[in-house]
Parts: C-alpha cells; structure tokens; sequence
C-alpha cells in the first residue's frame, strides 16, 4: 500500500482516513481486489474461456467464482488489524477444484 501523507490546513480538524484497494491480475482472465476498509475481496471472472476465476489468500487458502464470464462474487475474511497479507488472482476448474494458473502475488495491510 502506498504512503499517503495528509496534513489538513490550519482551520481544519478532524480525521483523515484512506481507503486501500488493491487489485492482482491473472492476464485478461481475473480480477481480484481487496478492500482493507472491511477486509472483503471481489472475484471477477473476465474472460469467457470455460474456467473459473479464483482467489488465492496465502494461509487462508482458495475462493472461487464459478458463475461465468463477466461475473463478480464477493467474499470476507476477519483479519487482524494492521497486518500485511498476500494474495494472488487464479484461473481453475470448480468441478475439480483444479487450478490451473495464476498471476503475481500482491501485498496489501489490512486496516488498523
């Protein structure tokens, strides 16, 4: 997540507050996007190529969207506050519960 800085002028007070988003790819096939406000997580399956896009969360395993391309399916997990977590976007077979392949892990904190 990147350094955000905000510093309210003068006359102003009150809290200052961002909310992190953070998206990995798998080619043109999947979508997933965490939402530290809330700790949820968006799949979206964005290729019509008869296979699922999936949600891989290091320690807290695999999520699927099998409904198709163009769908979204959401999905929480209760982290702890202010830690980092890893995650990676996925294609697989829901039948089988095969995964097929995947993109980058990417990093994101959770709030806290």
């Amino acid at each position: 997540m990147p350094d955000v800085s905000v510093e309210p002028a003068e006359s102003e007070t009150g809290t200052v507050s961002a909310l992190a988003k953070t998206s990995a790819r798998y080619g043109n096939a999947a979508v997933v996007t965490f939402n530290s406000s809330g700790d949820s997580f968006s799949i979206q399956d964005t290729a019509a190529d008869d296979h699922s896009a999936v949600a891989q969360v290091s320690g807290h395993g695999y999520y699927w969207n099998p409904n198709g391309a163009g769908s979204s399916k959401s999905f929480t997990i209760n982290f702890a506050e202010g830690i980092t977590i890893k995650f990676r976007a996925c294609v697989g077979e829901h039948a089988t519960k095969k995964i097929l392949h995947c993109g980058d892990w990417k990093t994101a904190n959770t709030a806290g």
